[in-house]
């Protein structure tokens, strides 16, 4: 049989239309959902840590401080840098870096908030206010979720609307 007659006798044959299948639909959701949820368990980890670990600094330093000046020596970052800093005592020379954004420029001077007792714990005085880990670790990966779920089954919405023809495998049946 020529290309020409196969052809032909597709074009015969009765179309098989596809049915919404809700459990295929229900399928892709839960797994579409895992995989958004499993993104956000490990971005909620990783800013719970990092939430914990600076405000375990900013606790340490507010126990026993002293403020002194420092030098910006390095701006890190483009919408929101962060500037490492430079302070001398007792003629001996400690780092750190900024927790937040700051609007400085190289060799200008930073105040710094430094533990008596170990000068190496330090943080600029713009940072000794401790944040709510509420907030930064299970509030905002939860808009974040939203936001992704909204966008994702957007996409789906758009795709089903336009006939694509993957999805539309994917969510149908024969009947």
């Amino acid at each position: 049989m020529n290309r020409k007659a196969r052809r032909e006798q597709s074009r015969q044959k009765p179309k098989i239309k596809r049915r919404l299948d809700w459990n295929k639909i229900v399928k892709e959701f839960i797994k579409i959902l895992k995989i958004i949820l499993v993104f956000i368990l490990i971005l909620s980890g990783i800013l719970f840590y990092i939430t914990n670990t600076n405000n375990n600094l900013r606790r340490k330093v507010s126990q026993n401080s002293e403020s002194i000046s420092g030098t910006v020596i390095s701006i890190q970052g483009g919408k929101f840098p962060s500037a490492n800093y430079e302070f001398v005592i007792n003629n001996k020379k400690y780092s750190g870096s900024t927790l937040k954004s700051v609007k400085k420029e190289m060799n200008q001077n930073i105040c710094i908030e430094y533990y008596k007792e170990d000068p190496n714990f330090n943080l600029s005085c713009n940072d000794t206010e401790i944040e709510n880990i509420f907030e930064k670790a299970f509030l905002l990966p939860l808009k974040v979720f939203l936001i992704m779920l909204l966008f994702t089954f957007g996409v789906i919405l758009w795709k089903i609307l336009n006939r694509d023809k993957k999805i539309l495998t994917e969510i149908t049946s024969r009947k």
